[in-house]
């Protein structure tokens, strides 16, 4: 019974430890989900300095990010918070083709 008691004394450890464990599986659960094939394989795409001021330029849309799905091969796109969009058009190629080589 003492130690029922030691243990219940020290009960926020276990929510400590139980947190940190937890840490370790939060980037899974908070990946973007392709609204195409909708598995969480979506990535960002990083784009050189050049190419995102070309576009910025070209599209007087200064906060455009864009998106591929490393399941399905869809790239998209969206501004801000907005609802993604379907960045398929070869005007949009220049964003796809000379993006930075990233590991996610």
């Amino acid at each position: 019974m003492d130690i029922y008691h030691a243990i219940m004394k020290e009960w926020y450890w276990f929510v400590i430890v139980g947190a940190i464990v937890s840490m370790a599986f939060t980037p899974t659960f908070l990946k973007a989900k392709c609204p195409k094939c909708k598995k969480r394989n979506l990535r960002t795409v990083d784009l050189d300095q050049q190419t995102r001021v070309g576009i910025q330029d070209r599209e007087k849309r200064a906060y455009l990010t864009f998106f591929r799905c490393n399941s399905c091969g869809a790239r998209l796109m969206r501004e801000l918070t907005a609802p993604y969009e379907d960045a398929s058009d070869s005007r949009w190629n220049a964003a796809f083709e000379r993006a930075l080589v990233t590991i996610a």
